[in-house]
């Protein structure tokens, strides 16, 4: 009976070591899968941000003159929106040929992007999981800064990635 008492304590001390062995590289690749998708996601809204979500329509295309940032001054920023002159090459203001194009956020859809003429129905550029932590846009003559942090949970913890990147944008 002793015998058997001291073999239990023996498997139940060496089956807690596996166990915590094996436990640790779990946790270190959830993080790491977190952060790496984090950072997969921040990279494709930025691309979406900048060029649009077909390939045009984004901020890059924006005149400077057309750029409004709201609500301004504040750290959270509300939307930013731009117009785009709808032809391969700028032209001068024609009848119907600018496309106003917002980047919000909103809670149900968190980052989104919304055209017209076009759909004018926003899209949103996050994953159902993925939340928008900051998004602040500053203006400083032709040059856009935007900071965006984006945020998921993976076993009980959150985890954030933030990136900037500047736009410049053409004169008009």
């Amino acid at each position: 009976m002793v015998e058997f008492i001291i073999a239990s304590v023996a498997s139940v001390l060496i089956l807690t070591t596996v166990l915590a062995i094996l436990l640790f590289p779990y946790r270190a690749w959830g993080e790491a899968v977190a952060n790496f998708y984090l950072d997969h996601r921040i990279r494709i809204v930025r691309e979406r941000i900048l060029r649009g979500i077909d390939g045009k329509y984004g901020l890059r295309a924006a005149s400077l003159s057309s750029i409004e940032i709201q609500p301004g001054e504040t750290t959270q920023v509300e939307w930013i929106d731009f117009d785009i002159d709808d032809n391969d090459i700028p032209t001068e203001d024609q009848t119907n040929d600018d496309v106003t194009c917002r980047v919000i956020v909103t809670p149900g859809l968190g980052l989104s992007v919304r055209t017209t003429p076009g759909s004018g129905q926003p899209k949103s550029l996050l994953r159902p999981k993925i939340k928008v932590s900051k998004f602040q846009v500053t203006q400083n003559d032709r040059k856009i800064t935007v900071v965006l942090a984006l945020s998921t949970s993976w076993g009980g913890k959150t985890f954030t990635r933030e990136q900037n990147f500047d736009v410049y944008i053409r004169n008009d």
